[in-house]
């Protein structure tokens, strides 16, 4: 069954009746969720980096880079939903988990010599499987509805 905040794909009249209840990018709960755990994950970052400011910059620029890919890609993919384009949301969703699985690809040469590494690697991989968990159920529900639509097609 569709979730209730995806019913409007298939009947648009049921949209326009229920257009003061729609959710907007900013609202929808994959937006709420995945930037929240993003926030979490710049803090914790942040505090390490005022722990051991000696951190390789080549290290500090492609994780930072991998984390604004992922949040950008995030945004773009809940921008398409909000425009009514499950397919193109799936698009952005997998160049996200792409970017996701860069992250955890530089958590894991973080030298293990550092004090305190084990645990922030630990607790930045949760929010990473977190973000991706929602993203894979969004991605799946966007999946969903593009065969729909192109079996209504046919």
């Amino acid at each position: 069954k569709m979730p209730k905040h995806l019913e409007r794909f298939r009947n648009p009249k049921a949209a326009q009746q229920e257009q003061n209840l729609l959710l907007n990018v900013h609202h929808h709960p994959a937006m709420v969720i995945t930037s929240g755990l993003y926030a979490d994950i710049e803090s914790k970052f942040q505090e390490f980096m005022d722990t051991y400011p000696r951190l390789p910059s080549l290290w500090i620029w492609w994780w930072c880079k991998c984390l604004g890919q992922g949040k950008r890609f995030g945004s773009m993919a809940m921008m398409a939903l909000e425009m009514n384009d499950p397919g193109l949301c799936c698009c952005y969703l997998k160049y996200g988990l792409r970017s996701l699985n860069d992250q955890l690809t530089c958590l894991s040469i973080l030298p293990d010599r550092l004090a305190g590494i084990d645990e922030l690697k630990e607790q930045i991989q949760k929010r990473l499987f977190d973000v991706r968990e929602t993203w894979l159920r969004l991605l799946d529900v966007c999946r969903i509805e593009t065969n729909q639509r192109q079996g209504d097609a046919e």
